[in-house]
């Protein structure tokens, strides 16, 4: 026999205050009499108040007594051994493979049947894996429902570190208790006190690896895919707005195929689904088209400096740009001098320098770790300017004179171009509207919507905003939304659900649409997943605490036993009475 809280027999006080009840009694035994001015005024006051009297070991004391006692063996935690009942929490594998046919079905039977094996006691929690574990049955919760935290499982991850969900788990359990992870995976390393529960089921399967638009005419698109293990002929089908519109068999080529197939054109969004496998969430890819980033160029520029570097001709090379209304509204600027710039924003100075113009030859020196330097040559160029010094980080130079330069602001960036353009060649030559599309290239970035329209399940997505908008949210699949994560203009969103996702404005009206599809050749290979168990290694104690015990047998019994010497009391003291 133990008691698993020893503070609660302090109740035990209880015992020797029934029986100071009893000794000093204030209430008189009643009499009938026929008169009472038969007794003196002395005789009516003698028995007035509390006094001791002489113990009377009646029925009611002895339940009285024996109501105190069991109440503190119930407040102390009455054990008579019983089983051991030791905290437990069962880590969820969150990688995709874990929904392969029958792996799910078997891991959740085999769940149910870990948690009847260890019984009641202690509390029981369960996490899922992921770059952030996921609680989904709350140890602390008073009604646990393990039904309900097995439905919100959805493994749908690519593989990722299962380690931190682990370190949780052990957490959660403290030193005495268990930690089971589910999974298909081998035994992760440096966690021997964890039991493994291998529920792999080994299976052929294949997954689509993308899918995208293919520019001209007809339209058409290129589809890729791959195989593991031995398959039958497969097929993919094409559709939109929940129709079919094109089909075609996969030419499997040493289990790859990449391949294209016509279809109709004139659809936002498409869907890509390969024959059912193994595997259903790697079977399928939306095609959404790429998100249209017009930069907005603000052209400041003397009429005689634009004519000069013949910035129309120069510019009209580039794709997706347009004239800006203003400065304010744009994200390249070309400038003769420095003005303000905004956040988002790239200003353009084009300076000619002061006094004597000198003309430089190559070879000149490019960074090329800047995305300005890419594809700029200078063959045969004479540059052309007048002396002044650039501030910032040097891009081109022609020995010690900096010819171009970016500096650092603390919002916006500006590039300085020392540069003469009537005399020299530079704005004749081929590198010149190579340079003014780097400019452009360089602030599509900065174009306020959605940097993308397609990410992999596990991979961010970004949306930038204007200075001062309202942040935005993402309305996943099935409708639940999530705020972004900002860093400056910029929110990023990392999907864990396939399927179509939309950006919504606080006032509910959807800003863009993005596709999230499931890519990882890892775990659409099924060959290799595990289905052999570990056991859990025996590790020395780290506490002196004390093991729980499932008391709740013995709990129940007192509280009966107690009800029944209190009823016994009120019984007898209305029998007394009458």
């Amino acid at each position: 026999m133990t008691f698993t809280q020893p503070l609660g027999l302090l109740a035990l006080l209880a015992v020797p205050a029934v029986v100071l009840l009893h000794l000093f009694r204030n209430k008189l035994p009643q009499r009938r009499i026929a008169a009472s001015f038969l007794f003196p005024d002395q005789a009516l006051l003698a028995g007035a108040g509390r006094t001791r009297t002489r113990l009377l070991r009646t029925p009611s004391f002895w339940c009285e007594l024996l109501a105190a006692i069991l109440l503190a063996a119930w407040l102390g935690g009455l054990s008579f051994g019983g089983r051991r009942a030791l905290p437990l929490v069962l880590v969820l594998d969150g990688s995709a493979s874990m929904a392969a046919k029958g792996t799910q079905a078997l891991a959740q039977e085999r769940v149910r049947a870990r948690l009847a094996a260890h019984g009641g006691g202690a509390f029981v929690g369960i996490l899922r894996t992921g770059s952030r574990p996921e609680i989904l049955l709350d140890p602390r919760d008073p009604a646990p429902d393990v039904d309900a935290a097995l439905q919100r499982w959805a493994p749908s991850l690519p593989r990722h570190d299962v380690h931190l969900a682990l370190d949780v788990a052990r957490e959660l359990a403290g030193p005495d208790g268990e930690v089971v992870f589910v999974t298909d995976e081998p035994a992760p390393p440096g966690h021997a006190d964890v039991e493994v529960l291998g529920c792999g089921v080994r299976a052929a399967n294949a997954a689509l690896l993308g899918a995208e638009r293919l520019p001209g005419a007809p339209p058409r698109l290129r589809i890729r895919a791959q195989k593991y293990g031995e398959l039958p002929a497969a097929t993919v089908v094409v559709s939109a707005d929940g129709k079919e519109v094109a089909r075609a068999a996969v030419p499997w080529q040493d289990a790859v195929a990449d391949f294209t197939v016509a279809w109709p054109g004139g659809h936002d969004v498409v869907a890509v689904q390969l024959d059912a496998d193994a595997l259903a969430i790697d079977d399928a890819v939306l095609v959404v088209p790429p998100p249209l980033r017009t930069v907005a160029i603000a052209d400041e520029l003397a009429p005689a400096t634009r004519a000069a570097l013949a910035s129309e001709r120069a510019f009209a090379a580039v794709p997706d740009w347009r004239p800006a209304a203003s400065r304010a509204e744009a994200q390249l600027v070309l400038a003769d001098a420095p003005g303000p710039v905004a956040g988002g924003q790239c200003e353009l100075v084009v300076t000619r320098g002061t006094g004597e113009l000198l003309v430089h030859k190559p070879p000149f020196t490019v960074d090329r770790a800047s995305p300005l330097g890419e594809g700029l040559r200078f063959d045969g160029v004479q540059w052309v300017a007048g002396a002044q010094e650039l501030p910032g980080r040097v891009l081109v130079a022609a020995g010690p004179h900096v010819l171009a330069s970016e500096e650092g602001l603390d919002t916006g960036r500006r590039v300085w171009l020392r540069l003469v353009g009537e005399a020299g060649n530079l704005v004749r030559a081929p590198d010149w509207p190579v340079l003014c599309s780097n400019l452009v290239e360089g602030v599509r970035g900065l174009v306020p919507g959605p940097l993308a329209t397609a990410v992999a399940i596990g991979q961010e997505i970004a949306w930038r905003q204007r200075p001062g908008d309202a942040p935005l949210l993402v309305e996943a699949p099935g409708g639940a939304r999530q705020n972004l994560a900002f860093v400056g203009d910029t929110g990023g969103f990392v999907p864990t659900r396939p399927g179509l996702h939309h950006w919504v404005a606080t006032d509910g009206r959807i800003r863009g649409t993005f596709a999230a599809s499931f890519v990882d050749a890892s775990e659409s290979d099924l060959r290799a997943v595990v289905a052999a168990d570990r056991p859990a290694q025996a590790i020395p104690a780290t506490s002196g605490r004390a093991s729980v015990r499932d008391t709740g047998f013995e709990r129940r019994l007192l509280v009966v036993m107690v009800l029944l010497c209190l009823v016994a009391d009120w019984w007898l003291l209305q029998r007394r009475e009458a």
